[in-house]
């Protein structure tokens, strides 16, 4: 198990143009060699959605903290250890080892 502060980052991106980037705050090079060993990479962070206020975009978030599951541009995220986790897990071990187990309906 890795654990790691969440930091952003900024993807140079020449035909789209640059963006934000959740990623562990470490030396990206370290980050490169760690996530190639990885099975399961999972993010934490608060819930939350954004919403259109005054027709600005606005981040609207709870109490509730969530681990993400599936990667996006914006965050590296997702597992290729051959299971498939939610897209969003509650913040505990008791979670993530329940998403684990063998599906006994399919013979895992």
């Amino acid at each position: 198990i890795l654990l790691a502060h969440t930091g952003v980052s900024t993807v140079r991106n020449p035909v789209l143009g640059d963006y934000s980037k959740f990623a562990p705050a470490m030396d990206k090079k370290v980050w490169a060699v760690f996530s190639a060993w990885l099975d399961i990479i999972l993010r934490g962070d608060f819930e939350y959605s954004v919403v259109k206020e005054d027709g600005k975009n606005v981040a609207k978030g709870s109490c509730e903290r969530v681990l993400y599951a599936v990667g996006s541009p914006a965050e590296d995220a997702g597992c290729r250890a051959g299971w498939e986790l939610p897209e969003t897990l509650p913040l505990s071990w008791q979670a993530v080892y329940d998403a684990l187990k063998p599906n006994k309906e399919s013979n895992q």
